[in-house]
């Protein structure tokens, strides 16, 4: 048999080529790989996001209905003929089911529903108290009108008792 000369030297140039195929294929497999696995992922943490933020529509959507009723409630304590006490306390549920609907204080639509419900809380105790002071006004012009007639029928007594007069 025929011997070859530079077989030593044939072998490893073709175990130098194995190993940089091995590696150019791995890097080509690898590549592949995270081209069609990267996608997922992200697909999958975009669509969480998406779905929180569905939810955060929704519940700010139902927070604005509830809005909504709560200025409507507001609006009817300034109406002749309303039952305050019974409309203060519909005003003050709504208020706390705002309180619980306003969501976390770290986000955007959480922070300004807060605002919201502070206000609203705050319109609530003003418009009680200024049905109060209407109150306590019509009590008190009542009574002057009441001082006045007393005045005049006083006075009437006092001119016919006194004839120089």
């Amino acid at each position: 048999m025929l011997q070859i000369l530079n077989s030593k030297e044939r072998n490893q140039a073709f175990f130098k080529f194995l190993i940089f195929f091995l590696i150019t294929v791995i890097l080509i497999v690898w590549a592949i790989f995270f081209d069609y696995k990267m996608p997922v992922r992200e697909n999958s943490m975009l669509q969480d996001k998406l779905t929180s933020q569905r939810q955060q529509e929704y519940n700010q959507q139902v927070f604005v209905q509830r809005m909504q009723e709560t200025i409507q409630l507001l609006d009817s304590l300034d109406k002749p003929g309303t039952n305050q006490a019974q409309v203060s306390n519909q005003l003050s549920a709504k208020l706390s089911d705002l309180g619980e609907l306003q969501g976390s204080s770290n986000t955007l639509n959480g922070k300004m529903n807060k605002v919201i419900v502070d206000r609203l809380a705050d319109l609530h105790q003003t418009k009680q108290s200024n049905s109060k002071k209407s109150i306590t006004l019509t009590e008190l012009e009542s009574q002057l009108r009441t001082c006045k007639a007393e005045l005049e029928k006083a006075q009437d007594r006092i001119d016919r008792l006194d004839p120089l007069r």
